[in-house]
């Protein structure tokens, strides 16, 4: 489902393996000059299991700064999280993969897109 706040702006809301989600994409920036900025909180209980959240797909991704990749070689995508997001190889493509790190029940991703 979702829901919508004061400006019209949608969160997106839903559930997996006992953990709730709530995702929330807004453009950020002045003039014609923005970017997408994407922040997921989560609640829940993953019991024991690591959770990860794939948050791209691509031909290539490279790191280019310390929570900064490169995807594709046409745009880079920003991450914050409690851990350190992993670039792996499946299936002839490459995925980011962030994790999320409960603490104490919740936690947060925020991912910004600039193209």
């Amino acid at each position: 489902g979702y829901r919508l706040d004061e400006k019209q702006r949608p969160t997106f809301l839903c559930s997996w393996k006992g953990l709730h989600v709530e995702d929330a994409p807004r453009p950020v920036g002045e003039q014609d000059l923005y970017v997408m900025q994407r922040t997921l909180h989560v609640r829940g209980d993953a019991g024991a299991a690591k959770v990860w959240f794939r948050a791209a797909v691509g031909d290539t991704i490279q790191k280019a700064a310390p929570g900064a990749f490169r995807i594709d070689d046409k745009w880079t995508l920003y991450v914050k999280s409690g851990g350190e997001a992993i670039v792996r190889s499946s299936a002839g493509e490459f995925e980011l993969l962030v994790p999320v790190l409960l603490h104490e029940g919740q936690a947060t991703v925020e991912l910004t897109y600039d193209w």
